[in-house]
């Protein structure tokens, strides 16, 4: 069985059911994503430990609320590989693929919106 892109569930509970404000921010979150996608990527292109942390740390509630489970072990693992000052090209590498990953989710929660 194929993995969902997002899992709502999370976002439901919280929310309460409330479907408007759910879908408020959906919204939000998919206009956050290619700015903070952009900063988190020219913090790690220029080893960034600080700007890296930050951003890692502002990113994970919202991947969470969202059921994005890979890309949040990827922040994890970014935070703490950052910690110890170990952004290499296997972590540009897989920042791609979280990259990726996560756009894909974006498209899939303006599917949400669009219903």
């Amino acid at each position: 069985m194929e993995k969902k892109a997002v899992d709502l569930s999370y976002l439901d509970e919280i929310m309460g059911g409330d479907k408007d404000h759910q879908i408020e921010l959906i919204e939000l979150f998919i206009q956050y994503v290619p700015q903070i996608v952009a900063l988190l990527e020219k913090a790690i292109l220029e080893r960034n430990i600080q700007a890296v942390k930050k951003l890692t740390h502002q990113m994970k509630a919202s991947l969470k609320m969202f059921g994005l489970d890979a890309e949040l072990v990827f922040l994890e693992n970014l935070d703490r590989k950052s910690k110890h000052s170990l952004l290499r090209g296997e972590t540009i590498f897989n920042y791609f693929h979280f990259t990726t990953r996560l756009l894909q989710s974006t498209r899939s929660l303006q599917e949400v919106v669009v219903r």
